[in-house]
């Protein structure tokens, strides 16, 4: 992509804010950054090769945004570095436009992140995206319910149900939802009735999760796990 054209999209899809605006968010992240209102529009006009933005408008878009405007000029897609940069739903909007993420967070006994939140939760590393195509987040399993197929210390990667994806019998999904003593999530395999989802673990004895729709924060199908054995390197 062009930087002009990179430049915009951050401006009007993710933070939906004026020129003058824009430059004033990148001037607080970073006031050596070329990023004036004049500046910010002639960047419009730079070539597909062209990146003369400087170096410091670099930084400022990454710390802002996690995206690597240098990679995003030379390379054909936006190109994100660290995902949890960005609000949760600016995430799904990049994955709309063909974006590549290269690393996705790991949390380590966090909730993991809801759609309509502001920020996601402090991540314990980031992975590379290698590790696991599919994944938006890695959560840490704090019990063995889930064993043999997930053990205690494993990690399970997920990923953000799509739009037209219907939750389906079987499978192994995680389920953020709220409880009156805080929000908390689960993994199981998922039943479906009327209004409420039930995760059954694999566990003998394990009582089934159900949940009621109305309490669902977001639902995240499990796209891939990995050895706590093995460890993380980070």
């Amino acid at each position: 992509m062009k930087l002009g054209e990179v430049l915009e999209f951050i401006r009007t899809a993710i933070e939906d804010v004026t020129y003058k605006e824009f430059s004033e968010i990148i001037k607080e992240a970073n006031p050596d950054a070329k990023a004036s209102e004049s500046t910010l529009k002639s960047y419009k006009s730079l070539r597909a090769d062209q990146i003369h933005c400087g170096a410091e408008l670099s930084k400022a878009i990454e710390s802002l945004y996690g995206i690597d405007l240098y990679q995003s000029v030379t390379d054909d897609p936006i190109v994100v570095v660290d995902p949890t940069k960005l609000k949760p739903d600016n995430v799904q909007l990049l994955k709309g436009v063909g974006a590549t993420f290269q690393k996705f967070p790991l949390f380590d006994k966090h909730i993991p992140p809801f759609n309509g939140q502001e920020k996601y939760p402090a991540p314990f590393c980031l992975l590379p995206s290698v590790l696991c195509e599919e994944a938006e987040f890695g959560i840490q399993m704090l019990d063995n319910n889930m064993a043999p197929i997930i053990n205690k210390g494993d990690y399970a990667f997920c990923r953000q149900l799509l739009t037209d994806e219907k939750i389906r019998q079987g499978h192994l999904y995680l389920a953020s939802f709220d409880k009156p003593d805080g929000r908390t999530f689960k993994i199981g395999k998922a039943g479906l009735n009327g209004k409420e989802i039930s995760l059954v673990q694999v566990k003998p004895g394990a009582k089934p999760a159900r949940i009621q729709e109305n309490t669902l924060r977001g639902v995240y199908k499990v796209v891939g796990r990995y050895s706590g054995e093995a460890g993380i390197n980070q």
